[in-house]
């Protein structure tokens, strides 16, 4: 059975971005509990992303073969145009990872270890970067005590300011800076009743497998990144938002029954009758 670099991969960035970033926000909170400021909050936070979490994954950094191996998958887009991890794996790594002494390498090692290690360094990266340039937007959750919202993602063809959440929290803490429209534009009027934020992604999921969207040929051949983006933007989501896409990937997969997500965490499965319901609905009223 040929390995799935790429599925592996995927699962383990979005379970330790996840992680970490529910960490941030979870001592944020506390620090703010413990009247502490902004500024030394944020100093902590920054050094255990630079410092104290690498370390806890240093056998790339420490081992000479290996950061090789780690700056190499880095570079994969340079060598390939799709499917890019499976095929750096699979064509580069590994056999580069065989050639290499027992010596070179920390005991008990492995591929899927070293993929394991590539996931969380790659994803403490991303973190430490969005939250050193996201700084303004963190700097209003703790100044309002306000962490409904707190997330950190890249948001792709917007700037921070203009996000939802930056203006959310910008209108409470700088109302003089915002003015309300009196009037609102027609099409607005003309809406019934429906707000799109009611339509979970599990639902959305669950809709399009009921209707045999998965089974489409040109659906099969794409790589679940690939899928998970076109999902992401008929969702009107970046396609480019990692934490998106590994939400969109756990709610395919757990539709599998032999699939190992996590049912309480992706729960696209459990809106199977909901969905053939709101389909027998609409065929109704179309007839």
């Amino acid at each position: 059975m040929t390995a799935d670099y790429q599925n592996d991969y995927e699962y383990f960035y979005g379970k330790y971005y996840s992680g970490i970033e529910f960490k941030i926000k979870e001592y944020l909170v506390q620090c703010k509990s413990d009247k502490i400021s902004f500024g030394l909050a944020c100093a902590d936070i920054k050094d255990c992303l630079s410092n104290i979490l690498p370390e806890k994954r240093n056998e790339v950094t420490k081992f000479k073969e290996l950061k090789k191996l780690y700056e190499l998958f880095n570079n994969r887009y340079s060598y390939f145009e799709a499917d890019e991890i499976n095929l750096i794996f699979s064509k580069k790594i590994v056999p580069l990872y065989n050639e290499i002494k027992a010596s070179e390498k920390p005991k008990n090692y492995s591929i899927s270890k070293l993929l394991q290690n590539f996931a969380f360094l790659n994803a403490v990266k991303e973190i430490s970067r969005l939250f050193q340039n996201q700084n303004r937007l963190f700097e209003m959750h703790y100044m309002l005590n306000d962490f409904n919202d707190f997330t950190i993602k890249e948001n792709r063809g917007i700037s921070l300011e203009n996000t939802d959440v930056y203006i959310s929290l910008a209108k409470v803490l700088y109302p003089d800076n915002y003015t309300q429209d009196e009037t609102e534009p027609v099409f607005f009027e003309e809406i019934e009743d429906y707000n799109p934020k009611t339509i979970s992604l599990p639902f959305s999921i669950a809709m399009l497998n009921e209707i045999g969207f998965f089974e489409l040929e040109k659906i099969k051949n794409l790589s679940p990144t690939n899928l998970a983006k076109i999902i992401a933007i008929i969702q009107l989501k970046d396609p480019n938002n990692k934490t998106t896409n590994r939400a969109i990937s756990g709610n395919i997969r757990v539709l599998n029954p032999n699939n190992k997500e996590d049912g309480f965490k992706y729960t696209s499965h459990k809106h199977a009758e909901k969905v053939k319901v709101v389909l027998d609905e609409i065929k109704q009223g179309n007839q």
